[in-house]
């Protein structure tokens, strides 16, 4: 399909793309600048049991979503539910899951804490199940913007708590001498704040539509059902990602978890790309039901060139990550090294699983991308049981390249199968690519030059 400079779609994922993106590089240096500061105070002992805390939230607003996020971003941009509507089910959605995840998970760790978390003490883990229904509505509230194609507010709001995490951090945990609760505290007023901006952020839109249609219930039904279907995927590709810290900390120390959340850290990295484009593909994959040819276009282009830029990724930070842990992280961190590396094929391969999923999932069939993850997450679970005793967090992170590669490989199989597509479009460039590219480049450049106008301007 030959694919015009002026098609509206491609000119607008690659223009929402672009300013995504730089705003997820933001983001990434802060998120990274909040990961060296917090090694570097808590040490890895302490920052394994951090990460455990934080893990035990992400965990539970992973476990306790039902989809909602997915299905927000597919209703709302594809014009099947009013915003009031879609608010008040998010509402009320929140309030069930909330109660019923911080009772299950409080129940867990007051009799299972010791067995299932060595070495983690009990308040950090009930700090994190406080903080669960704060990030469970942040991240529903955020689904919002990503529905109504708003990605400037989007990019926005995900800022917010890692600036606040940044900021608070050391006060808590140095000048306070709080250790790791002050982390823990840190990211619990991070959440906090940024659940509240992005709620006065929302309003407006949502109140707007406050008289259009007060029919909820008829939406409801509809919500539970697809989100039933993606919600399943979700819990699989979250212990697909982190499955393995869980059975780190088991079967090794808190240490060791410290040591591997920081490998898992750097090398997710090279997947803010993938993440900044499936943002804004998603939606509009959606809105594009009766076209084939644009959406098989859109997606084979995206995810080759995803593979791409991701292996260049892969391999200059293979050259530079020895000097990179020694200079920012410090000589205590030198065995997080040979477990990135292992990470760093399935990570590279894994960054087109998400565009190829949000194809699979906009086509109606996001309980495909549930079969396909709970393939790898038995592999992953299986495997790691077996190998971490023996090899430890290299063992860990060659597991889960293997299925991070795995979980692409099956779902390109799957999308050829669905769009009639051949596989091998997924990887084969064409003349189409590089005059796209090239064009992305030229806007790119001059964005930044009309932000840099606009910023001197302002300055005078």
């Amino acid at each position: 399909m030959k694919i015009k400079s002026e098609d509206v779609s491609i000119h607008k994922i690659r223009s929402d793309t672009i300013r995504t993106l730089l705003r997820q590089c933001f983001s990434m240096i802060i998120g990274l600048g909040s990961s060296v500061l917090l090694a570097r105070l808590l040490g890895p002992i302490g920052n394994g049991q951090y990460a455990i805390g934080i893990l035990l939230t992400t965990t539970l607003a992973t476990f306790m979503n039902f989809g909602v996020e997915t299905a927000n971003s597919y209703f709302i941009a594809s014009k099947k539910s009013d915003l009031y509507s879609a608010f008040k089910i998010n509402l009320l959605l929140w309030s069930i899951l909330s109660i019923i995840g911080t009772i299950i998970a409080t129940s867990i760790i007051l009799v299972q804490s010791k067995n299932w978390f060595p070495d983690v003490p009990i308040d950090f883990l009930l700090l994190g199940t406080f903080i669960f229904p704060v990030s469970l509505l942040q991240i529903f509230l955020r689904s919002f913007f990503e529905g109504l194609q708003d990605f400037k507010k989007y990019n926005s709001v995900l800022l917010i708590s890692p600036c606040i995490i940044l900021i608070t951090a050391p006060i808590l945990i140095k000048l306070l001498n709080l250790g790791v609760l002050g982390g823990l505290l840190a990211y619990t007023m991070g959440e906090l704040v940024g659940c509240l901006i992005t709620l006065n952020i929302l309003w407006p839109y949502v109140y707007k539509e406050k008289y259009k249609n007060k029919h909820m219930m008829k939406y409801l039904k509809k919500y539970v059902v697809y989100g039933w279907k993606t919600y399943i995927g979700d819990i699989l590709v979250f212990l697909t990602y982190r499955a393995d810290t869980f059975i780190i900390n088991l079967f090794l120390n808190p240490a060791a978890t410290g040591y591997y959340i920081i490998a898992v850290q750097i090398a997710e990295r090279l997947w803010i790309l993938s993440r900044s484009v499936s943002t804004v593909l998603f939606p509009t994959l959606s809105q594009l039901q009766h076209d084939e040819a644009k959406k098989q276009f859109l997606t084979a282009f995206i995810a080759r060139w995803m593979l791409l830029f991701s292996i260049i990724g892969a391999i200059m930070l293979a050259i530079l990550v020895t000097p990179f842990i020694k200079i920012f992280y410090g000589n205590d961190y030198i065995p997080t090294i040979n477990p990135l590396l292992w990470l760093l094929p399935g990570i590279a391969i894994g960054s087109m699983s998400r565009i190829i999923s949000n194809d699979i999932s906009s086509r109606g069939k996001p309980e495909i991308n549930s079969y396909i993850s709970m393939v790898a997450v038995i592999i992953n679970i299986g495997a790691n049981i077996f190998l971490i005793p023996q090899y430890g967090i290299e063992g860990a992170a060659m597991v889960s390249s293997v299925t991070y590669s795995l979980d692409a490989l099956l779902k390109i199989w799957v999308y050829s199968r669905l769009s009639g597509s051949p596989w091998w479009n997924v990887i084969k460039f064409n003349s189409d690519d590089w005059s796209l590219i090239l064009q992305g480049y030229h806007e790119l450049r001059n964005m930044l030059k009309r932000d840099l106008r606009v910023l001197r301007e302002s300055q005078t």
